[in-house]
């Protein structure tokens, strides 16, 4: 798969279909002062974190990762939709979302809408659900904001994407942004206090393990009842 995948990409003369320009490429997308926030406080601390409908709900903590090879719907949502497992498809483990190699529960599409009633856009998204916890909803990553063109502006925390009736706009979740940020943090103290306990725990082991070795009973005096026990290594006195 890779080896067609470079192939395609560093082709001298580029298939017919890859050359074609891509569909909504003709809509100009422009950021200007209109798009400065109200609040700069969480301006580059807070991440890009949206609201957009999904399967016909709106839904919350929905982060925008352009540094994501995949999208991402969490197992959690997943199971509150109520969509049937058996919709879902096998897929690929993935990588450095969790420590080691993650094999998802499977894939499933999506449809997927940014904009208003007079002005949105609809797309088909293949998300990955994974068997484990993330603290956002979903992650959508290159693979959907490709699909949808969306241009970001990290100073501005604003989105923007073509649309039927001109460029849409969409705003950054600034609570959601904040929520998510408390919940990342809360699991890396959680992560931290668990690493913690468990080396305070194996340190007690081998201090434990380290004296460990024969116990012997002396006499404190003439009374055969006053006793102490040390180690076998002690000299008596």
């Amino acid at each position: 798969m890779l080896k067609l995948l470079r192939r395609e990409v560093c082709a001298a003369i580029p298939a017919l279909e890859a050359s074609q320009p891509l569909k909504w490429s003709d809509v100009p997308i422009t950021f200007s002062r209109a798009d400065h926030p109200e609040n700069t406080k969480g301006v580059g601390r807070l991440p890009i974190v949206v609201t957009p409908t999904i399967r016909n709900i709106k839904v919350g903590r929905v982060l925008i990762d352009g540094g994501s090879g995949l999208n991402i719907l969490s197992s959690r949502l997943f199971e509150r939709m109520q969509i049937p497992h058996t919709t879902l498809r096998p897929s690929m483990p993935f990588y450095s979302i969790s420590p080691g190699a993650s094999t998802p529960l499977g894939q499933v599409d999506l449809a997927v809408t940014f904009g208003s009633p007079d002005n949105f856009r609809t797309e088909m998204v293949t998300f990955d659900v994974p068997h484990f916890e993330i603290p956002y909803n979903a992650i959508l990553g290159r693979p959907a904001l490709a699909k949808f063109m969306v241009s970001a502006h990290y100073a501005y925390m604003v989105i923007k994407m073509p649309g039927p009736q001109g460029p849409i706009t969409v705003p950054i979740d600034m609570e959601g942004a904040v929520r998510c940020v408390e919940l990342v943090h809360a699991v890396a103290v959680a992560d931290q206090t668990s690493h913690e306990q468990r080396e305070f725990a194996q340190s007690r082991t081998r201090i434990a393990a380290s004296d460990a070795g024969p116990i012997k009973e002396i006499l404190l005096d003439a009374n055969p009842a006053k006793t102490v026990k040390v180690g076998g290594s002690l000299d008596p006195k």
